[in-house]
């Protein structure tokens, strides 16, 4: 089942304008009116207002407070500032003595290379001159072992040979020595030997007589 709206008749344009009213009019009612619900609007806006202008006077002593901020932040930052540009300026000079001391250093770090280079040098002349000392002592000992040897094998075999020929000269001699004791000894028999043929005979000779 259907049911079927009404419509609304059509608004009628009103042929002559809109009567607007004068500015200030309303604020006029409102402050001679006795009406509650004007009193309460004016109330309301009464209370917006209040709101609004505490509202902008915290907002101004924030925006003091904010450029007493701003005023302290920027003494804060010109007191950094200086302190920056002191401490660069320091930096600087550290980096400067830095740089002095270290050119310094690697000066006298070069002149000490350069003196232990020399001293390496002379260091390595010494050891070839010390080894050419030493080989010349080497060759000069050598030579002087060898011309002792050669003496000394000299030396012995003159020694030996005199030896040989002394022993030689001894042997001789005790021989000859021998041999005439050999003779003294027969000699010496013999006459023993005629002794003892004597004093027989003297003893026969005494006992005939």
């Amino acid at each position: 089942m259907s049911t079927t709206v009404p419509r609304r008749p059509s608004t009628v344009p009103v042929p002559y304008p809109v009567r607007r009213a004068a500015k200030g009019s309303r604020l006029l009612k409102m402050i001679g009116t006795t009406d509650p619900k004007q009193l309460g609007i004016l109330a309301a806006a009464t209370r917006e207002q209040l709101r609004a202008d505490g509202r902008a006077a915290a907002l101004v002593e924030r925006v003091t407070r904010a450029e007493d901020l701003v005023d302290a932040a920027a003494a804060q930052a010109g007191e950094l500032r200086d302190q920056v540009a002191a401490l660069t300026a320091t930096l600087r000079a550290r980096d400067t003595a830095l740089e002095e001391e270290r050119a310094q250093r690697r000066s006298l770090v070069e002149d000490h290379r350069t003196e232990l280079a020399a001293r390496d040098a002379a260091l390595a002349a010494l050891r070839t001159e010390h080894q050419a000392e030493l080989d010349r002592i080497r060759r000069d000992t050598a030579d002087a072992r060898q011309r002792a040897a050669a003496e000394h094998a000299e030396i012995i075999d003159r020694l030996r040979a005199e030896l040989a020929a002394a022993a030689e000269r001894r042997a001789t001699e005790h021989a000859g020595q021998l041999a005439e004791l050999h003779r003294q000894l027969g000699a010496a028999d013999h006459q023993i030997q005629a002794l003892r043929t004597r004093l027989t005979t003297d003893t026969a000779i005494a006992e005939r007589g």
